[in-house]
Formats: C-alpha cells, sequence, structure tokens
C-alpha cells in the first residue's frame, strides 16, 4: 500500500527516496525501483555511514519527511545540519515515538548508549519543523517531555490491506458449534498488555471461546511469557500465530473472527483496527489509552475492555449493529486512496516497508 499510494500522490521526478534495508524481508529495493521507474532511490544497511552524508545533501529540497527516529546515523545526520531540521517533517508512530527511550532489564548493558541515543533525540524533537501523528496524544506527549518547538500536522494511515479482500460472501466460516473466534494484541510488545487481555479472557475459558495472538514480532522473551500463560489459560483454544502475514492472507484472518482485543494504552495497533471495522467486526479497547479518546472524538464506537469482567458469555458475543455500521462507515476513509492522498503519506521521505501486521 505504501508503494502504491507513492506511485499515485508523488511524481517520482520531484521526490527522492532514501530507503534502509533493515534486513527484513524480501525484494523491498527491486520493488521500489520498479514502481517508480528511476534510479533516485538511495539503499543502504543499518550500519552503512554514507546515510549521513545523503541525508545531509536534502537540504537542497524544499521538503523533508521523515518515518520515525530508529536510526543513529539519520540523528547525527539531523543534528549536524539545523537547515535539514528546519524543513523536515517527522511522522511519530507511537510506541518508544511518543515518549522517553529506556532500555529494558536484559539490556543493562546498553544503557550509556540508550542515554546518548535520547540526548541525540531531544534535540532533533525541540528542534524540528513538523511532528506528523495519527494520535495527537502522541504529539501533545512529545510536547510535554521534550518542550518541542514543531508544529502538529495530522497525518493518515496506510491500511496495508485492499477493499475488495473484504467480501463477506468469499469468508463463511463453518463451524459446527457457534464459538467466539478473538484476535488478542497485534504483537509480542509489551505494551499491548496481552498477558492482561488474556487475564480478563480466562472468565470464558470453558466457553466457546477460540483465542488467536498475533506474535509475529516483538519482545522475544514477552512473547515467550504470552504463549506459556495462553497455553495454560485456554490449552488448544489458545493460538499464537508467529509467522507474518501479507495483505491478502491478514485479510482472510480478519474475516474469520469475531472481533478484536487490542489492550494498548499507547498508539499501536491501527491497521488491526481500521481493518476490523472496515471487516464489519467487533472491536475491543481499553478506556485508559490515546485511542480510546482519538477514536471516540473520530466518531467511532467500540467495546470496552475494562467491562468484559462484567459480562456473561452471552453479552461478549452479542453483536450490535448500530455500532458495527457506525464503525464501518468511520473506517472508509481509511481504504480511500484520494482521502489518503491529501495527507502527508507515510514515509514519503525515510520509508521502512516491512510485511504486515503494523
Amino acid at each position: 500500500p505504501y508503494l502504491a499510494l507513492l506511485e499515485k500522490n508523488y511524481n517520482p521526478l520531484e521526490h527522492q527516496f532514501i530507503v534502509t534495508d533493515i534486513g527484513a524481508k524480501t525484494k523491498i529495493d527491486e520493488r521500489f525501483l520498479k514502481v517508480f521507474k528511476i534510479k533516485e532511490v538511495s539503499t543502504f544497511k543499518l550500519s552503512d555511514v554514507k546515510i549521513v552524508s545523503s541525508i545531509l545533501k536534502t537540504d537542497e529540497f524544499d521538503k523533508i519527511m521523515i518515518h520515525s527516529l530508529y536510526l543513529n546515523y539519520l540523528l547525527l545526520a539531523l543534528i549536524f545540519n539545523k537547515k535539514v531540521l528546519s524543513k523536515a517533517t517527522l511522522m511519530l508512530w507511537g510506541g518508544s515515538d511518543a515518549r522517553k527511550f529506556k532500555v529494558g532489564e536484559e539490556n543493562k548493558k546498553y544503557v550509556l548508549l540508550a542515554f546518548f541515543y535520547e540526548q541525540l533525540r531531544k534535540t532533533v524533537y525541540k528542534n524540528v519543523n513538523t511532528i506528523a501523528s495519527i494520535v495527537p496524544g502522541d504529539y501533545e506527549s512529545v510536547k510535554k517531555t521534550y518542550k518541542t518547538r514543531a508544529r502538529y500536522q495530522l497525518c493518515k494511515y496506510a491500511v496495508p490491506t485492499s477493499d475488495n479482500l473484504f467480501n463477506k460472501n468469499d469468508y463463511i466460516r463453518e463451524d459446527n458449534e457457534k464459538k467466539m473466534y478473538l484476535q488478542v494484541g497485534h504483537s509480542g510488545s509489551p505494551d499491548g498488555d496481552v498477558l492482561e487481555s488474556l487475564e480478563i479472557l480466562s472468565k470464558f475459558k470453558d466457553c466457546n471461546l477460540e483465542v488467536f495472538s498475533p506474535l509475529a514480532y516483538g519482545n522475544d522473551e514477552y512473547i515467550a511469557k504470552v504463549i506459556e500463560r495462553g497455553n495454560k489459560l485456554f490449552g488448544d483454544h489458545f493460538h499464537p500465530i508467529v509467522e507474518l502475514m501479507n495483505g491478502e492472507a491478514f485479510s482472510k484472518f480478519i474475516m474469520e473472527m469475531d472481533g478484536l482485543v487490542l489492550n494498548t494504552k499507547i498508539q499501536q495497533g491501527l491497521g488491526n483496527i481500521y481493518s476490523y471495522c472496515y471487516a464489519e467486526k467487533k472491536v475491543f479497547l481499553s478506556e485508559n489509552g490515546f485511542l480510546w479518546q482519538y477514536f471516540n472524538n473520530e466518531g467511532y464506537d467500540f467495546n470496552s475492555i475494562e467491562k468484559i469482567s462484567e459480562q456473561n458469555f452471552n453479552e461478549l458475543q452479542s453483536v450490535n449493529k448500530v455500532q458495527i455500521k457506525t464503525n464501518y462507515e468511520a473506517s472508509k476513509k481509511f481504504f480511500d486512496d484520494k482521502e489518503l492522498g491529501k495527507h502527508p503519506c507515510p514515509g514519503c521521505f525515510h520509508l521502512s516497508l516491512q510485511n504486515f501486521p503494523h
């Protein structure tokens, strides 16, 4: 979807792209070159210091858009060229983007490195021209923490699925019993509080409930804990998903689900939320995070994770058709290329392409 949006909304002759190869997955560079049919795509590995000189040269451009701040070399390049910073729009993607960077207990040996990394980030956040985010709460968090002078820009999310993949007639689940299939969480990130979600849902472990948890990426230690706890609580009814899915596979997976339980308190899993709404599925969010308020303001109507403890299984399964219709209508714009083209495209300067789910 990122490539399709770039091709449709950005003239390749007027833009230059720096793509980092995170060693991730498949032919990222070839796909990019094929789409744009030009050679103005600079590709580096994370360890390649040439990225600094390339970014320093971008001060000749009118606008510079940066997808997150996870590269040390990117931070250095931005600090050494204030002209770049004065033209740059930095896109926040939740998680550590919107708060101070800290290392976990398992990485204590990197505490000093993390300290210097955070000092570099602080300088960039404070002096960058514009900060873009999907959820305004992320910007407010950065403003409070780093005293940034940056202005705010709304940024829309490119959902890595396609509307024609959500055809209910193509996905009819055949159950001998009236089971409920729930996706719980979207990754192995501790911020997703999947463990807490499993505990909340464990009251239904003897009901017809099947729990599916995407754990293809995240914190390895946390993923292991989730799998261990999920198996203990739900036995054969817990299904950890440890392989990444492409857009088509994920769309099919969603159509086989009855709902999504996403317990994150920060900006995470938006592609999952939009897709479930568009597929007319039930969505549970925590009332205690940025996303609850954000989606309320956008006209969505979600179910509260905190209120699951008060429900019986029939209430958990029940579907409010008005609510489903409301969320479907609100989500349609995220599958509209024209609507997305009006906003800064995710990563149209510094682009990270990975398989879904994000």
